[in-house]
């Protein structure tokens, strides 16, 4: 599923953003933690360095018992472990007044008392340092969301500025019909990008207009101009077939002459046909049945379809009400026998379903389905051997779309299915 461009940079900014938040406030998180701890450890060597320059000269091993009630987080130990160096390290004890345990950082250092080695042991409290750290970081993390929300608001808001004259752009474009007229206004912006974006779309929807209209223009004038000639090419066709002179031979040859110019003659009307319904001559509507249609043109194909020992099956289920134009409904009719009947096997059959909202038309054919991407295309045959102009099945999928009707194509059962939904 497609995603807007602005959805997708917001998704890209907000990825990074919160990826570099969690990284620096899990950087600062470390690094907080190891300058408080450095600087715990610094307190207590400053509390040795006091200690071996004011306390330890006077101080005797009889006096250490005394000394050691004196000072809370100071005491001097024997020398069980036979300590030679400083250490650190983390040590929990209990708090009478909170009554719990609390984290200290302790200190055990060697020192010697009139030739006796003992220990000189030093505690600073981490509670206090740790909650304003993680205050810190509690803080560093609303400002860290604040941040991110401000940012989505305002990069939000301010693409949504930005590009609203890309999107009226795009609808615009959206609406375009090239044979419509009126062309399309562009929002006037004052960014080079979208500025250069109109200009060239105004370009190809003026360039692309005037083509199509004078591509529209050439086939009605080319379709009207053949129209005499050719009748007259026909006429004297039929004037030569009645001739006493000609033989069978030649009669024969006229007559395939003449079944070209007439096949010409409906590509002609047909081309003239897809014109004006491209210009939309045909606004006219008017309310009428679907199935009054049908059943007057029904006896007429109907010894069509016997010609080719053919059967016909109608049956309407329900009255379709339409409106619509009644010429255009009656070539989508007379183009429906027509396909049913000129593309259908020996002996087959053709079946019309009228329903409240539908009208499909179904008939035997070939094996295989027909190719849905081109069959409704102007001069698209089922096989190079069709009489068929490849122009009836574009000209009813037009005046479908004109009118708002849905036609689809479908195969099941070696059927054929052309349905129309009003």
């Amino acid at each position: 599923m497609s995603k807007k461009l602005l959805v997708k940079t917001l998704k890209y900014y907000m990825v990074f953003s919160i990826t570099m938040l969690i990284i620096a406030g899990i950087a600062f998180y470390f690094f907080g933690t190891l300058l408080y701890l450095n600087n715990a450890d610094r307190e207590l060597l400053i509390l040795k360095k006091e200690f071996v320059s004011l306390s330890l000269p006077a101080l005797k091993p009889d006096k250490i018992a005394a000394w050691n009630e004196f000072n809370r987080d100071l005491k001097i130990r024997d020398n069980d472990e036979q300590l030679a160096n400083d250490i650190f390290f983390y040590h929990s004890y209990y708090n009478c007044l909170s009554e719990t345990y609390e984290r200290y950082r302790v200190l055990h250092s060697p020192v010697n008392i009139l030739g006796k080695n003992y220990i000189f042991s030093a505690k600073i409290n981490l509670i206090k340092d740790e909650a304003l750290i993680i205050g810190i970081v509690r803080l560093f993390a609303i400002i860290g969301f604040l941040l991110l929300t401000g940012l989505f608001i305002i990069t939000r808001f301010l693409s949504i500025r930005l590009w609203k004259p890309f999107y009226t752009t795009l609808q615009q474009m959206e609406r375009f019909e090239i044979d419509k007229v009126s062309q399309p206004e562009l929002p006037n912006v004052d960014i080079e990008e979208f500025e250069r974006l109109n200009t060239a779309i105004s370009r190809l929807m003026e360039k692309n207009t005037s083509i199509y209209a004078s591509q529209s223009e050439f086939i009605e004038n080319a379709s009207h101009e053949l129209q005499t000639p050719l009748a007259i090419f026909k006429g004297m066709l039929q004037t030569l077939q009645q001739r006493d002179d000609i033989t069978q031979g030649q009669f024969e040859i006229l007559e395939n002459v003449n079944v070209a110019a007439s096949r010409l003659g409906k590509i002609n009307k047909n081309l003239l046909l897809l014109s004006r319904l491209e210009s939309k001559q045909f606004d006219i509507t008017q309310g009428m049945t679907v199935n009054a249609i049908v059943e007057r043109h029904l006896p007429f194909f109907t010894e069509q379809a016997q010609a080719k020992n053919l059967e016909i099956r109608y049956t309407p289920q329900a009255v379709l009400y339409v409106s619509a134009n009644a010429v255009l409904l009656e070539i989508v009719i007379n183009n429906l026998f027509n396909n049913a009947i000129r593309h259908n096997i020996e002996a087959g059959e053709i079946s019309i379903l009228l329903k409240e909202d539908s009208l499909c038309f179904s008939n035997s054919g070939e094996s295989g389905p027909l190719d849905q991407l081109r069959i409704f295309n102007r001069f698209t045959k089922a096989s190079t051997s069709s009489q068929g102009s490849g122009l009836g099945l574009s000209i009813v999928s037009r005046i479908a779309t004109l009118n708002g009707w849905n036609f689809s194509y479908r195969f099941e059962e070696k059927q054929h299915f052309f349905c129309l939904d009003f």
